[in-house]
């Protein structure tokens, strides 16, 4: 699936080669990578051993990050998540993570206000939170288990920056 900002909204498009009793596919979006939401559905040609192009156009883009997904769905009930894309808006605060040279840190760039860091694991918990209002900042992690981690950085309650980790 590709995703692109188009005018005001964002275009999904994507396709298949084969589709074996595919009923439908849900468009799912998320302001923060974690929890999705449907936001539409294309129908699905069901069978095909041919190329089928589908597009879905998003009208109402959240302001800051917008993470969408696929939901193929069977005619069976069983289904199948496509890879996240995200679309960042180009006004959107940049900042780079790196693993520090400190065990269970991450080295944070581009900090240049205050800003609450917080760290959820793959559940959608909360693990560890921590502000920061210089540049570079770094987020200790310690005692954490080995796994998937969102970074999410906001000022003020509203969403800056998310980034996926994974800790090995």
């Amino acid at each position: 699936m590709s995703a692109k900002k188009e005018g005001s909204g964002v275009k999904l498009d994507w396709f298949t080669f084969t589709e074996n009793n595919t009923s439908h596919y849900d468009i799912e979006r998320s302001i923060n990578g974690i929890s999705f939401e449907k936001i539409g559905e294309v129908q699905a040609i069901g069978n095909s051993n041919k190329r089928t192009d589908y597009g879905f156009t998003d009208l109402l883009p959240g302001k800051k990050l917008n993470y969408y997904r696929l939901k193929q769905v069977d005619l069976d009930g069983g289904f199948v998540y496509s890879e996240i894309r995200v679309i960042k808006p180009g006004d959107e605060k940049q900042f780079k993570v790196y693993p520090s040279i400190t065990p269970g840190s991450l080295y944070i760039e581009g900090i240049t206000e205050l800003v609450k860091i917080k760290l959820f694991n793959s559940s959608g918990q909360l693990v560890k939170t921590t502000s920061a209002n210089n540049s570079p900042g770094t987020l200790y992690i310690s005692n954490m288990a080995a796994g998937a981690y969102w970074l999410v950085i906001e000022k003020n309650g509203e969403l800056l920056f998310t980034q996926k980790i994974i800790k090995q």
